[in-house]
Parts: C-alpha cells; structure tokens; sequence
C-alpha cells in the first residue's frame, strides 16, 4: 500500500506542475498579446 500511495502522490504532483506550466504558457501569451499591441 505504501508505494501505491507513493505512486499516487507523484502523480498528483506531476499534475501540478503541470497546471503551474499551463499557467505560465497563458501569462507568456498575455505578455506577446500586450508586446503586439504596442507595437
């Protein structure tokens, strides 16, 4: 049981970054959307 629950919570950290990467992407397009417009 201990190394399914060690399994789970890597997946779920993996998860995590995973939004953390999505939201990054979204900032790095707001940053190109406001790069665009001042151009």
């Amino acid at each position: 049981m201990s190394v399914a629950n060690s399994y789970q919570r890597s997946a779920v950290s993996g998860q995590r970054s995973a939004v953390s990467g999505q939201r990054s992407a979204v900032s790095g397009q707001r940053s190109a959307v406001s790069r665009r417009n001042s151009d």
